[in-house]
């Protein structure tokens, strides 16, 4: 990788700086030299597909996620609170909403199993058991009327 593909991969991927998720102001910023906006975004395209690029990406998600105390079993537990607290509000589409971002959180959702098998984790049953319970405690709430209609219903 050279210097100014690195540089490119921290200024598209630091938080907080200016550059942050653009591809082109990155690019431009990185490659000095090019003053065309359309050929920094084609080649911002073409970097963000790079695989040393793409490793950097990991590395600088991964130092961000330590920074900030992030960890599987603290974004489990958000994820819980989300889905309780939906639940208890009677709120099935919020709760099926935190129940996709568990799946995701653990790869048991397609996305996230079929482009990285190695992120797949075995479950313990103590896991099966947790989502077995939101799932039947999501199938169980009731949700055959919508919650508008049950305020119209009642007016």
């Amino acid at each position: 990788m050279t210097e100014k593909m690195a540089l490119f991969a921290k200024l598209y991927y630091t938080p907080g700086l200016a550059t942050f998720g653009n591809g082109e102001k990155s690019y431009m910023a990185a490659y000095p030299l090019c003053k065309s906006a359309n050929a920094a975004r084609v080649q911002s395209c073409r970097l963000l597909t790079n695989a040393n690029v793409i490793a950097m990406k990991a590395e600088y998600q991964a130092e961000l996620a330590e920074k900030l105390g992030y960890d599987a079993a603290r974004c489990a537990s958000m994820q819980q609170a989300a889905y309780d607290l939906a639940m208890s509000i009677r709120q099935p589409g919020a709760a099926s909403t935190a129940g996709t971002a568990i799946a995701r959180l653990f790869a048991l959702d397609k996305d996230a199993s079929a482009d990285k098998p190695e992120q797949a984790t075995e479950l313990s049953k103590a896991d099966i058991a947790t989502l077995q319970a939101m799932s039947k405690k999501l199938n169980e709430s009731d949700v055959a009327t919508p919650t508008i209609h049950k305020l119209v219903n009642t007016a």
